[in-house]
C-alpha cells in the first residue's frame, strides 16, 4: 500500500479502494482455502487510511433555471429532458433512481 502512495503517487482514496479490492480478494481466499487463513486475516488486518469527505456539490437556483430552459420543448425529445430534468429536480431522485422509474400504465 505504501508503494501505491509513494512511488505511484495516488491520493488516499485510491490506496482505500484498491485495499478494499484485495480485502475482499483474501476473504475469498481464506473461505476457500483453509490454509491460506492466517494470510487472509494478514492481509484484512491492515487499516484504511482517513481521508477527507468530498463535499457534495448542488445548483443554485439559477443554474437550475438555466438547466431547465435548455432543451428545446418544442420537440419530443426536448419535452422528454425537460420533464426528466424537472422530475430530478423535484424529487432529489438520483439518475439511477430515475432510470428505475417506469411509466405508469393504465
Amino acid at each position: 500500500m505504501t508503494d501505491i502512495e509513494v512511488t505511484r503517487r495516488c491520493s488516499i482514496a485510491t490506496r482505500n479502494q484498491r485495499l478494499a479490492a484485495v480485502r475482499a480478494f483474501a476473504g475469498f481466499v481464506g473461505e476457500h482455502s483453509p490454509v491460506r487463513i492466517e494470510w487472509s486475516g494478514q492481509i484484512r488486518s491492515i487499516p484504511f487510511k482517513k481521508t477527507d469527505q468530498a463535499v457534495v456539490p448542488y445548483l443554485e437556483k439559477a443554474e437550475i433555471d438555466h438547466l431547465l430552459a435548455a432543451p428545446d420543448r418544442r420537440t419530443e425529445q426536448g419535452r422528454r429532458d425537460y420533464a426528466l430534468l424537472l422530475f430530478l429536480y423535484n424529487t432529489g431522485a438520483r439518475a439511477s433512481e430515475a432510470v428505475g422509474v417506469s411509466r405508469w400504465r393504465t
